[in-house]
């Protein structure tokens, strides 16, 4: 499903010395020239290139520009497979940024124009940077983004300071104060700095944990702040049950960040409501945008339920008071500056009405951005382990009468980086990926294109369930739920990237170079990472650091809001415990990581090697409650279905992959070696397949997630020619299934009668056996390759034309699963598969071994007198007792 491309052209010529570079804006963003940051994630086929400081850029114009590099990830021979390039583009009105460039693999010898390289002090209580015409002071301990500015020669501060706080329920006020601040990078570009601490009150007591970068930008005013907040705090969730009210949250009034100029006198405010608008002024009154719903036709629906039931907007869209006359906006994308006669500071949140309620406040002094505004009388709620990041840009300039629009427009609709799709073949940098132009199933292409075009498409999906504000945004509805939902519809249902949504968007982006696959893969990338993973510590090994399902099937999300189980459905109002937490058959890594890939973002990275570690703790006995008597695995890294089930399945499947992305980013080889335990675990080459009742739709449909990933283990290896006996292990099982389903696996459609709701998405299913069949191909017996080709094709087809088939075939499911697999077949058509490599190992694998998971194995103690002796030992241990006595009665 993820993994590098199946088969490569022999033969093939050696690429060229530079890469094509294309910026690209899918929407106006100013009418005026600007300088702009912009950054890319590049990949190198092994061996091509072996420094990043090697690289530069040119313009179409011949033009040299400076540029920063850093490595994303080497391939084994320790050649660059991905890095990141960072630039200044300096956008003329005409292009608005869209322009070609070349990325050439030589160094730059020429002269550029370079500014002034960045100069850092460090001082014991601040850091001091100049950036050419600004200098800024950056605090190490109280967080803001600076404290102070200096203009040129100036020796009077502009910004005379600023401070981030958050006002509490109660209206006491919590600052951050930072345990720690690294300069996480310093380049000709841009430099980071990167904070971590605690939002405390004047008792100290800590409210939430923050973690922040800033970054500088080089021979500008620029600043980037991206400012996460995050309640370390594990949920209670009560019977299974995980809405909003929970013992574990926090509430707070608003999240703001204050920065006052050094004097009002002859200061203006100049603002725009969108890039497109005329700039405005005054010269006297003060000016309040204020974004307190989407402002959208359904701004007011159920999706916004706070922790009482009630919905929590306000007003509709956006309103802008100036002095005491007030203007409406239905959605807003400001640009704010105040000015006087010593410079100019401008500021701009990205996504500002997307990620409702936000607020910009100026007067004659200072400017307040609300990263999270009042809200009427309520407050907001981040629940236990829940976080959220924001984004917000400032300029510093001197004053100036050109439009606000030229300095921060931008940042509404920013230049996205895209490459020559031949080039992501070339350096095999996405799986299974072929051209759009050369997709030999326009049917198909036909379909998946429905996500970004017309009525259908993921846009539009989003106003149905108003699916915007602070904590809703990216997500997409999961409109599937719709069919057989007895209640109100639409249905609030949030999809939280079942299938690996990222991933599909991303892969398409690739093949085509629309940005608009782009914008929704980040989009729901920031959703995930903020908002579907559950940051805590603090609760048990299965669900610390864990991945939180799509909304329970067929129920509304109420109070719930992205937590799978609510206390408002009527099975849970019966008094049954209802649900579950994080859980390993919904762990999905493969988008993201892409996604870090694509744009260096170490949010991203982070949480890959996040999800992959949740693995290994989650499987970890010593770790659990019943280590006393059993430290062995635990089987819950395994299971599919049924804790009892551990042979192929979703389950396992999902934690090889995440085992395998997070190889990729660390080389770690303990890593690997899990997942290979794993597949042991669930996979045998002699495995019972009639046993199994593999063809059991509702039960064990999901055997085939894990061989496609199965698969990408096998292309993992073979990329780093380390073909050992595992190898060889993975490859007869691979060959053993796909033997089996030659004669045995028909269309989920031919088995409706089996399934409890015969929807699109068992169709949609068929995909991944035609990617099984297209990875026997390649790794299976030569002699029966034409039959694994022709099944494939079979099954490809069926899977398009069965999807087609229904009216729901718009519906964000089926497109998830069809634009993640959908390519594979694709490029094997394209790109043939070259002869079957020899076998390197030996083909005596024993006989198939049943695991029995921690609590199987406690329960088989427990009938011995050893178990008498261990119970003996923890009666002296009343907390380790009690421990253990929780986790067995659960």
């Amino acid at each position: 499903m993820e993994s590098p491309p199946v088969s490569r052209t022999a033969n093939a010529a050696a690429p060229p010395a530079h890469v094509e570079l294309e910026l690209a804006r899918r929407s106006k963003a100013c009418a005026t020239s600007h300088t702009e940051p912009v950054r890319a994630g590049v990949p190198f086929p092994q061996g091509q290139l072996q420094n990043v400081d090697d690289l530069s850029l040119d313009h179409e114009n011949g033009r040299r520009t400076p540029l920063q590099t850093s490595t994303l990830e080497r391939w084994p021979d320790g050649s660059v497979r991905w890095a990141l390039v960072e630039w200044l583009a300096h956008v003329d009105t005409e292009a608005n940024g869209e322009e070609a460039l070349k990325l050439r693999l030589e160094p730059d010898d020429e002269e550029t124009d370079k500014d002034d390289p960045p100069t850092l002090e460090e001082t014991d209580s601040a850091y001091l940077l100049g950036v050419g015409n600004v200098g800024f002071r950056v605090p190490r301990s109280a967080f803001a983004p600076f404290t102070d500015a200096l203009l040129g020669n100036d020796t009077r501060a502009f910004i005379a300071d600023s401070r981030v706080e958050i006002e509490g329920e109660r209206g006491e006020v919590f600052e951050p104060r930072l345990d720690s601040l690294d300069v996480e990078t310093v380049g000709c570009v841009r430099t980071t700095f990167h904070g971590r601490g605690r939002f405390v009150n004047r008792r100290n007591r800590a409210l939430c944990e923050i973690d922040s970068r800033v970054s500088f930008f080089t021979g500008t005013g620029l600043v980037r702040m991206d400012l996460t907040v995050r309640n370390p705090r594990a949920a209670k969730h009560p019977g299974g049950r995980w809405d909003l009210g929970d013992a574990g949250s926090i509430f707070f009034r608003e999240l703001r960040l204050v920065l006052r100029t050094d004097s009002p006198e002859g200061s203006s405010i100049r603002w725009i409501n969108t890039p497109d608008d005329e700039e405005s002024r005054t010269d006297g009154k003060a000016v309040e945008i204020r974004q307190d719903s989407s402002g959208g036709e359904n701004w007011r629906f159920r999706n916004h339920v706070d922790r009482r039931g009630k919905i929590s907007c306000g007003f509709r869209g956006c309103r802008v008071k100036v002095g005491e006359a007030t203007d409406e906006v239905r959605r807003a994308s400001p640009v704010l500056a105040l000015q006087n006669g010593r410079g100019r500071l401008s500021v701009g949140v990205p996504r500002f009405w997307q990620e409702f309620p936000k607020a910009l406040e100026c007067r004659a002094d200072e400017i307040r951005v609300a990263l999270l505004a009042r809200q009427g009388t309520g407050t907001h709620e981040l629940q236990g382990g829940e976080q959220k990041t924001f984004t917000a840009f400032f300029l510093v300039e001197r004053p100036s009468e050109e439009s606000v629009a030229t300095g921060l427009g931008w940042i509404h609709a920013p230049l996205v980086p895209r490459i020559d799709p031949r080039r992501h073949i070339e350096a095999t940098s996405f799986p299974h990926l072929v051209p759009l132009d050369d997709d030999p199933h326009p049917e198909y292409v036909r379909l998946v294109n429905s996500a970004i075009d017309g009525p259908t498409s993921f846009h539009a999906k989003r106003e149905t369930i108003d699916e915007y504000g602070w904590r809703h945004f990216g997500d997409m509805p999961a409109d599937h739920e719709n069919a057989y939902f007895d209640g109100e519809k639409p249905v609030v249902s949030h999809y939280n990237n079942q299938y690996d949504l990222v991933f599909g968007l991303l892969l398409h982006f690739a093949r085509s170079g629309d940005t608009r696959w782009h914008e929704l893969a980040a989009d729901l990338a920031r959703h995930v990472i903020d908002i579907d993973i559950y940051h805590t510590t603090r609760d048990k090994p299965a669900y610390n650091q864990g991945y939180f399902w799509h909304t329970d099937h067929y129920a509304d999300a109420g109070r719930s809001t992205h937590r799978t189980y609510t206390g408002d459905c009527a099975r849970a109002r019966s008094g049954q415990s209802y649900g579950g937490g994080p859980a390993n058959e919904h762990n999905y890594t493969s988008g993201l990581l892409q996604y870090h890939f694509l744009t260096g973002d170490p949010l991203a990275r982070d949480t890959v090697l996040g999800l992959a570690d949740w693995v290994v703790t989650m499987d970890d006995g010593a770790c659990s409650a019943l280590s006393a008597l059993d430290n062995g695995p635990t089987g819950l890294a395994s299971s599919t279905f049924k804790p009892s089930f551990h042979g192929p399945g979703r389950g396992a499947g999902h934690s090889v992959n995440a085992l395998l992305d997070a190889h990729r980013l660390r080389d770690d080889a303990g890593y690997l070696a899990k997942a290979e335990s794993i597949i042991r675990r669930v996979i045998h080459p002699h495995d019972d397949l009639e046993a199994l009742d593999l063809l059991d739709p509702e039960s064990r449909w999901s055997y085939i997630v894990f061989l496609q990933i199965l698969g990408k283990y096998l292309d993992l290896k073979t990329e780093r020619n380390d073909r050992d006996e595992t190898f060889d292990y993975a490859r007869a099982g691979l060959s053993h299934y796909a033997r089996w389903m030659l004669d045995h696996e028909t269309p989920f459609r031919d088995r409706f009668e089996l399934v409890e709701y015969p929807t699109e998405t068992w169709p949609a299913q068929d995909m991944r056996k035609s990617c099984i069949f297209d990875y026997a191909c390649v790794y299976g017996p030569e002699a029966l390759r034409e039959r694994f080709k022709t099944r494939a094709e079979e099954f490809f087809r069926e899977s398009v034309d069965g999807v087609a088939s229904f009216d729901t075939r718009h519906c964000t499911r089926p497109l998830a699963i069809l634009l993640g697999s959908g390519t594979q077949h694709g490029r094997v058509v394209t790109d043939p598969p070259l002869p079957e490599p020899p076998q390197t190992g030996t083909s005596d694998f024993g006989s198939p071994t049943v695991f029995l998971p921690q609590r199987a194995r406690i329960k088989k103690l427990m009938r011995s007198p050893r178990a008498l002796v261990a119970i003996a030992r923890l009666v002296t241990r009343p907390r380790s007792f009690a421990r253990l006595l929780k986790e067995i009665l659960s």
